[in-house]
């Protein structure tokens, strides 16, 4: 069985490939899923983590660019961008725990996109946070 940072990981990438122009993405998910071992629970999980990040896009960059400096807004990697979406998703609309969101935000990002680059979704998903609703 996946674990649930395997699944945020898998999610993101499928996030990713949407914003790369994939719109198509979305009918590919259950075997990118099954690739990777997420099923049952976990597949439930992923399918909602990626339908509500889908729904709620307009406002989740919303929240994301209030808290990142107007001068960055078209420095921030598309990579970067689905991880903060769907981590802000998360912390904002699921029972996940704030600190576990932060914690598998950047440890997603140190595997994919570099230490760098973790240190800003650290602090941007640490921001996002402390206004929790």
């Amino acid at each position: 069985m996946a674990s649930r940072q395997n699944l945020r990981l898998q999610v993101a990438g499928i996030l990713y490939a949407y914003d790369m122009g994939n719109d198509e993405i979305s009918e590919h998910i259950d075997e990118l899923l099954e690739r990777y071992k997420i099923r049952d629970e976990n597949k439930e999980y992923a399918y909602k983590l990626y339908n509500g990040v889908m729904d709620k896009l307009e406002i989740l960059d919303k929240t994301i660019f209030a808290h990142i400096e107007t001068r960055l807004h078209k420095k921030i990697g598309i990579l970067e961008k689905a991880i903060l979406r769907l981590l802000s998703y998360e912390m904002l609309y699921e029972d996940t725990n704030k600190v576990i969101c932060i914690n598998e935000g950047v440890e997603i990002t140190k595997k994919l996109c570099g230490e760098k680059s973790a240190k800003f979704i650290n602090a941007i998903l640490d921001s996002i946070s402390c206004e929790k609703r």
